[in-house]
């Protein structure tokens, strides 16, 4: 994808970049860079000339930033579109000031039943959930610590304890049309709140 420049967000320059593994932030003066493809970001581009500088990176599809020698993150950040982060750097390392998470928080997607239920495809903290197949874990990363999801069924998968599904008392939930389920993140695992089996 050709890059595309505006002047005049946020006091500077907004670019637009495919994605790729090393952040090219030395190469450009962009104050805002939006990341347009899915991947894994291992590292950026960092000089002296960089001291000082601020940017925001803001996510435009599935990015995860993992922590290294030129990226020192508070734990890694699997980014969902409309994301950001804000790094700062001191001319050797791009420094994470904060972290955004969640423009979605409180919308409802419709996802079909997998075995690795996709939590992290969407921001939704409610799912509704069609299909039938069974559901032995759900997607989770550091960066949704806290999250609390719904799921609402639609039809019969069974959700299954273990994996990273810490389910009351060890049990399955053999589920229903209407009937729905509640659980917590910790970034690893995925926790029970409740179960409601409803007519």
């Amino acid at each position: 994808m050709a890059d595309r420049w505006r002047k005049g967000l946020i006091g500077g320059i907004y670019k637009q970049i495919p994605f790729t593994a090393v952040l090219p932030l030395r190469a450009t003066t962009a104050d805002l860079i939006k990341i347009m493809t899915a991947g894994t970001v291992t590292s950026a581009t960092v000089g002296l000339e960089c001291a000082g500088r601020k940017v925001v990176l803001l996510a435009g599809a599935a990015v995860t930033l993992t922590s290294g020698a030129t990226l020192s993150l508070a734990g890694n950040f699997t980014m969902l579109a409309g994301d950001t982060i804000t790094l700062v750097s001191d001319g050797v390392t791009w420094h994470e000031v904060t972290r955004s998470a969640g423009a979605a928080a409180g919308s409802v997607a419709t996802v079909a039943a997998a075995a690795a239920f996709p939590a992290l495809a969407t921001e939704a903290t409610t799912f509704i959930v069609t299909g039938a197949t069974a559901i032995t874990s759900i997607t989770t990363s550091a960066s949704i610590a806290g999250r609390v999801i719904t799921l609402i069924f639609q039809s019969n998968p069974v959700v299954t304890a273990g994996s990273n599904l810490k389910l009351a008392a060890g049990a399955n939930f053999s589920s229903s049309a209407d009937d729905t389920m509640q659980l917590v993140t910790d970034g690893t695992n995925w926790y029970e709140v409740g179960r409601s089996a409803n007519a």
